[in-house]
């Protein structure tokens, strides 16, 4: 994890959200016209929202805060696999192609922070994420100031 000063304080966000990973879902079209959005994609938008607010209670990084957002996608390895195939995706040989879509799932990440996290996800000048496998289903959610991650220097 790295720290940074923000406003007095240091503050990096990285928190993991169990369970299956839930990509967004098209708006339905219900009876007279309503249009909702889909009961499970609510869902899981509110356990990111919860997972967040236990570990960081009120905080939101400011309005026009650059930020840069790194979410790793962690899937179980199929109970069907071969003993090779556990194997080279225990290592990072192999990597999870099955649904749901990562654009998705990220989409329902950053829309679940919209206004909790961040006053808006226009805020996002880089993001990055990744699809694994690993000994459990998660994901994990990284959030800091641009510029202040590795590998990026400071202007």
């Amino acid at each position: 994890m790295i720290d940074y000063r923000f406003n007095g304080e240091t503050m990096t966000i990285d928190f993991k959200v169990y369970g299956e990973a839930v990509g967004k879902q098209r708006p339905r079209l219900g009876k007279g016209g309503h249009v909702y959005t889909p009961r499970k994609t609510v869902n899981y938008e509110n356990l990111i929202k919860e997972a967040y607010t236990s570990q960081y209670a009120d905080f939101k990084f400011e309005k026009n805060i650059p930020l840069y957002v790194n979410i790793r996608i962690c899937k179980t390895i199929p109970k069907t696999a071969t003993k090779a195939f556990r194997d080279k995706a225990r290592v990072g040989e192999i990597f999870p192609t099955c649904k749901p879509d990562i654009d998705n799932v990220i989409k329902s990440i950053l829309d679940a922070l919209n206004g909790v996290a961040y006053c808006d996800d226009s805020q996002i000048v880089t993001l990055e994420a990744v699809k694994r496998y690993d000994c459990e289903e998660f994901v994990e959610i990284y959030i800091t100031r641009y510029g202040q991650y590795e590998g990026e220097g400071v202007e």
